[in-house]
């Protein structure tokens, strides 16, 4: 009962859990203390090394710990305790799905399949924004020989002549992306 109403004390477990002091000694020191306390010395550490990659590599988990005490000194790991043991199958099941596909299949591959998948994205978002710079331009054009016919029932000479300039450039540009899009649609992303 003492060693329950000590461990509810230092780790303030009492704010999430109403009963920690008649808890079995058992179950507050596996599901309570132990796992949690794993779980959370693995995340800090995991955030320390992303934060000092090029650091000495006895800092990190130096670093982790002291994370891990202000968090218990701060009162915040009740929380996290509730928080951890709901979810702790599932935390499970995904750190072995991680084994297993990293077993089968080297993080550098995964690292050169996501480089493919980026080059095929930007293929595709290239292709579209090409498709609708086509679109855009074939729009252009039909309207740009609309103002020609109305020029013509005018009989304005100099306004046909530029709208013909328009025309002619447009249809230039027109044909470029239609080469770009052939060109696009041929390259293997890298």
């Amino acid at each position: 009962m003492v060693i329950q109403e000590t461990i509810c004390s230092l780790f303030q477990l009492t704010t999430t859990y109403s009963n920690c002091s008649t808890m079995p000694l058992d179950k507050l020191l596996i599901e309570y203390l132990l796992v949690p306390s794993v779980i959370m010395i693995i995340f800090l550490y995991i955030a320390a090394t992303m934060f000092l990659k090029s650091e000495h590599p006895k800092i990190k988990p130096l670093l982790a710990i002291v994370f891990y005490i202000v968090i218990v000194y701060t009162g915040f790991y009740g929380i996290f305790a509730a928080f951890v043991m709901p979810y702790l199958v599932l935390f499970l099941i995904g750190a072995f799905v991680l084994f297993v596909v990293t077993r089968f299949m080297p993080i550098s591959d995964w690292l050169s399949l996501a480089k493919s998948a980026r080059g095929f994205g930007e293929k595709t978002y290239d292709t579209k924004i090409i498709k609708d710079r086509i679109d855009v331009k074939e729009g252009e054009i039909i309207r740009l020989k609309e103002r020609k016919k109305a020029a013509e029932d005018k009989k304005d000479q100099e306004q046909m002549s530029i709208i013909n300039a328009l025309i002619t450039e447009a249809e230039m540009e027109l044909e470029l992306y239609k080469k770009q899009l052939k060109r696009s649609e041929k390259i293997i992303p890298r």
